[in-house]
């Protein structure tokens, strides 16, 4: 028969195994927020070395308003037992630059028997479907645009379409300069 410790030991081996080779950025963190691992995927997508990033606060990473969230969903997670919540910020990587990334969250515990919870993290990096979708954002602003002023060009003389194509081509410099 198998002892627990040994069994715990080859889940840990299991865990880091499948972590060091998962094409998803993994970060655990403690009760405070600070992380205590990330795994090489995390690393490639932050630039930053666990030497440099372990128990570091994701407050320092995150803008404070997504601090503030992620610690909300931290609370609701340790009070629901299998939870999970997905949620979209930006996080600093070690250039400085903000990056979009997606994360799932999850809670489980430290160690057995204890009331520490660790929160993990998957996260996935999103920056080119907030780009896309901000592209799709401005276009219906700008066929929202069209079809508003297509209306005015129903039943009208020539001079009052030319003058109404003057307001609306203004509009659009306008939209397409913000």
């Amino acid at each position: 028969r198998m002892k627990y410790s040994q069994i715990s030991s080859d889940v840990s081996i299991q865990f880091k195994v499948i972590s060091e080779n998962a094409r998803d950025a993994q970060i655990i963190m403690d009760n405070e927020l600070r992380v205590v691992y990330l795994n090489p995927a995390a690393g490639q997508l932050t630039g930053y070395r666990m030497s440099e990033i372990q128990r570091k606060s994701l407050r320092e990473i995150t803008s404070e308003t997504d601090f503030e969230q992620i610690q909300a969903i931290a609370q609701r997670l340790k009070s629901t037992k299998d939870g999970r919540e997905r949620f979209e910020y930006r996080l600093k990587g070690a250039s400085g630059n903000f990056i979009w990334v997606e994360s799932i969250f999850s809670t489980f515990a430290a160690k057995e028997n204890s009331s520490d919870v660790l929160l993990f993290a998957e996260t996935r990096n999103i920056e080119e479907r907030k780009k896309q979708e901000e592209e799709i954002r401005q276009q219906m602003v700008v066929e929202e645009m069209l079809i508003r002023h297509s209306n005015q060009f129903i039943n009208v003389d020539r001079s009052e379409i030319q003058s109404g194509i003057d307001i609306a081509l203004g509009e659009f410099g306008r939209l397409l300069q913000a």
